[in-house]
């Protein structure tokens, strides 16, 4: 078959089709025609176009996310491997394995006044896990020997231990689409072999034994969904002398666990807040949403904490880390509960810490439902009303940064099959290109996107690929342009939230809407809304539904759920 010449063009495409990548995002360009050519002819991996890399760089996320699969990207030399920047840093922190391959021009004209030469090797060396270069076309068999070995370090990288991304630069000489015959080439895949990831019987009913009669607060933050986990956290959270708080990312489902939102630690007052502190604190996940969780944490008087993941660094978020336990969460947590829950079944009644936990979410959930019925016309009310109205049918959430992902987890979102969003850096950029992939990649049923206006804005090039599918609906809070602002306690009481923080966007949905070939809908009230939402969910996809609150009453409305009174 007809194939570019370049040996380690084609070798890369080999690799990642033996280390399990199914999906090449890939961006237009001259200098990565042969990477173009050698992904298109190897005939198993799937291609996809994109013209903006980073929207490219983004799709490849959501894919990334849903399929817990490798997925690649491929780009051309100079800026464009900077545009994938955001996203390959929030594939770092969410230990998602992005494999960026970039062309790049020979190394003697770069700083030679060449257009489009820049130093691409280790440029996003801050936020990835290995940084390999190569030349396109080897000078001889004990290079090419090299190179092999290179591309199985890379990959294998990628994939092993905590995944995450790696960048695999290739200098590509002219001429640039030269080809030949090429027939039954192989790739040499060097196996690694690594011990199964689990915690022993022993070591984790010596654990469970040493904090058996202690308070224990379990805190999860963002994480894929794992039956196993799910069941075991359940167990735990069953058990009279512990609590679970779990934050809607972290796609744990139980009765036994507590969501977190901003406004339960509302009821915790100080001069009770001893009452709410464990003696055992044991955090997994990701990053955690909510800032008054984390202020509570840090501030409370916890005399050992644990932290269960394998992340690269130890992770000491709320600042009283005693041990480390380098397993994943669902490797770890199932024999523990098993563990803990032998030793505790004979337990006699709730410990009043467990008491005071429950009775205050029960009070302050109750509350909350009544200052939300009770209020105007807002957003985290009109929220709460989209999520409820959503069909039950394995459909997938993903949140934007912001507003969105704090006032969607003031509603139960259980219904949902998964719940998702760039939490990693927590950046407002790309979360319609991560749903747009996150909507290819399931197969289940549609993709619902929550997110802002600001957000929505500043990733409209989403709109604009040709991978748009009949499966993604989007919800757009509109209150003016960064909304949030009027409600954070850091940029609240500023003179200039309204004329710095706030965009105060020129933001017309509907003809955006019309120019990219969505389905529209509009609310601005709450017989609007009512009306709008049925239409919206049964109606044909993609589709925006526009959300239209005032920033000033959203704020009031989130100030007083969140506030203690």
């Amino acid at each position: 078959m007809l194939n570019t010449d370049k040996w380690t063009c084609r070798h890369a495409a080999l690799a990642l089709a033996a280390f399990g990548v199914e999906s090449v995002v890939t961006s237009p360009g001259s200098r990565n025609a042969p990477l173009l050519m050698a992904v298109s002819r190897h005939g198993g991996l799937r291609t996809l176009s994109v013209v903006d890399e980073r929207s490219a760089a983004f799709i490849a996320l959501g894919i990334a996310e849903i399929s817990q699969r490798p997925v690649a990207l491929i780009c051309t030399s100079g800026t464009a491997l900077l545009n994938y920047a955001p996203a390959v840093c929030e594939a770092y922190h969410k230990h998602l394995p992005l494999i960026v391959i970039s062309a790049d021009r020979p190394e003697e004209w770069i700083d030679q006044a060449d257009s489009q030469t820049m130093r691409q090797p280790d440029a996003l060396s801050n936020f990835v896990k290995l940084s390999v270069d190569m030349k396109a076309e080897p000078a001889d068999e004990e290079q090419k020997w090299l190179y092999t070995r290179r591309l199985n370090e890379a990959l294998d990288c990628a994939l092993a231990g905590c995944p995450g991304p790696v960048h695999i630069n290739i200098r590509i000489s002219e001429p640039l689409t030269a080809q030949a015959e090429y027939h039954n080439e192989q790739f040499h895949r060097i196996s690694v072999v690594t011990p199964p990831e689990k915690v022993s019987t022993t070591t984790a009913r010596a654990l469970a034994n040493d904090v058996r009669q202690k308070n224990i607060l379990i805190v999860a933050g963002f994480g894929a969904p794992d039956a196993a986990l799910n069941k075991a956290i359940s167990t735990l959270g069953r058990l009279p002398n512990v609590v679970v708080l779990a934050e809607s990312l972290s796609n744990l489902h139980s009765d036994d666990v507590l969501q977190v939102s901003d406004s339960l630690f509302s009821g915790i007052s100080a001069d009770k807040s001893a009452g709410f502190v464990p003696d055992l604190l044991i955090s997994f996940g990701g990053a955690i949403v909510s800032a008054p969780l984390k202020r509570f944490l840090r501030q409370a008087d916890i005399a050992e904490h644990w932290h269960v993941g394998t992340e690269r660094n130890l992770i000491d978020t709320y600042r009283h880390l005693s041990t480390a336990i380098l397993i994943s969460a669902p490797a770890f947590f199932p024999r523990f509960a098993g563990a803990l829950n032998f030793l505790n079944k004979n337990c006699a009644g709730i410990s009043p810490f467990k008491k005071a936990w429950g009775e205050m979410a029960s009070m302050r959930n109750e509350g909350l439902r009544h200052k939300l019925q009770a209020a105007p016309w807002n957003v985290a009310t009109a929220i709460g009303h989209v999520i409820e109205a959503a069909p039950i049918s394995g459909m997938n959430l993903q949140l934007s940064n912001g507003l969105a992902v704090r006032v969607a987890s003031m509603s139960c979102l259980d219904k949902f099959h998964r719940v998702d969003g760039n939490r990693g850096v927590s950046g407002i950029d790309g979360s319609t290109s991560t749903a747009v992939g996150a909507s290819l990649a399931y197969k289940g049923g549609d993709t619902l996107l929550i997110t802002g206006d600001m957000s929505f804005q500043y990733d409209l090039g989403a709109l604009a690929s040709n991978y748009l599918t009949s499966k993604l609906r989007i919800v757009l809070l509109n209150n003016g342009g960064g909304g949030i602002f009027k409600y954070i306690k850091t940029t609240r009481s500023l003179p200039e939230v309204d004329n710095l923080f706030r965009c105060h966007l020129n933001l017309d949905a509907k003809a955006i809407a019309s120019a990219f070939g969505l389905k529209y809908y509009h609310a601005d009230s709450y017989e609007s809304l009512q009306e709008a939402v049925p239409a919206f969910f049964a109606g044909p996809a993609p589709a925006i539904l526009e959300i239209a609150t005032d920033a000033e009453t959203d704020a009031a409305v989130l100030t007083e759920t969140t506030t203690n009174n």
